[in-house]
């Protein structure tokens, strides 16, 4: 059997926005990535959804100097009276959307929750815990007509919080994200510290936009499978049939002795790319992109990760 490669794709159907152009890389030329997941709470016996926006070309601005781009997928909707009325705490609604499966876990996922109250504020409003993955976002209200500026800024804000982002360390007291200054001066290109770029950079919600994982890594990909089946949840001769063992191959009932075997056999999957084989990837990436610029332009800007499996 030759080589297997494994491709994590996230797939975007079409752009929610435009990029404007800075002074820096277009974002479509920018090594990292943040995919953020809009869920639109809606009133499950009226239909009634809570009012969204996407401001992509103000975000891209203020974290241009990290070199990352913002992408949008296709929205979804989280049929919830209360949610979508804003009548519980934000840790109460990500609490109860991890446990009905409706908020993805995956830390390289942000889920973006539009909902029409937060906190009573007549103002587009934001919230999001420190490192989390879940931002909760309302323009102001039934009927409010949101000023794109200001939702620009409580969402980048709290993206920012999610990446990990605290106030600027600099004396000098210029415009930033987390400080002061009018609101096109914090959603600025130089809105960012040092240190803040670096939080950023280092966070696991931003993505390179390709990525040759290591194995170490890719095991606990293939372990913790959030896009399939996870291994815990297949048949015996599903895991056989997936780890190339033979049909004869004994395999532990259940219980922590069946989730050691499958942890000790999983790590053993992914292996290491070679140089040429690298080389060929990236060629085939380039190639890809050329055929699919024009017409699917967001596809060729989606997070490339992509992992060696071993022989059989």
């Amino acid at each position: 059997m030759s080589r297997l490669l494994v491709l994590l794709i996230f797939l975007v159907v079409h752009p929610l926005g435009h990029a404007e152009v800075v002074k820096v890389k277009a974002p479509a030329e920018r090594s990292r990535v943040v995919v953020v997941r809009p869920l639109i709470a809606m009133e499950p016996t009226t239909g009634e959804q809570a009012e969204s926006i996407y401001p992509k070309a103000l975000l891209d601005r203020v974290f241009a100097k990290a070199d990352l781009e913002v992408i949008y997928l296709e929205p979804s909707y989280w049929m919830d009276k209360e949610v979508r009325n804003g009548g519980i705490r934000c840790r109460e609604m990500t609490e109860r959307g991890y446990k009905d499966g409706i908020l993805a876990k995956d830390d390289r996922i942000l889920n973006l929750v539009f909902v029409s109250n937060l906190n009573e504020e007549k103002e587009p409003t934001a919230e999001a815990e420190v490192n989390g993955n879940v931002c909760y976002l309302s323009l102001g209200g039934e009927g409010a007509k949101a000023d794109l500026n200001q939702v620009a800024l409580s969402l980048a804000h709290e993206m920012g919080r999610c990446f990990g982002l605290t106030k600027s360390k600099r004396s000098d007291r210029r415009p930033n994200l987390f400080g002061e200054g009018t609101i096109p001066q914090r959603l600025g290109i130089d809105a960012l510290d040092k240190a803040q770029i670096a939080a950023i950079q280092g966070s696991p919600l931003v993505l390179r936009r390709l990525e040759f994982t290591e194995p170490k890594r890719a095991a606990e990909y293939l372990i913790n499978d959030q896009f399939g089946n996870a291994p815990a949840s297949l048949s015996d001769d599903n895991l056989r049939f997936q780890l190339g063992l033979s049909v004869d191959t004994k395999i532990p009932e259940g219980g922590e002795d069946r989730e050691t075997w499958i942890q000790e056999q999983y790590q053993n999957v992914p292996t290491e790319f070679t140089a040429e084989e690298k080389k060929t990837v990236v060629d085939t990436l380039t190639r890809i992109e050329q055929k699919l610029a024009g017409k699917w332009p967001m596809l060729t800007r989606v997070p490339w990760h992509i992992m060696p499996v071993r022989e059989g």
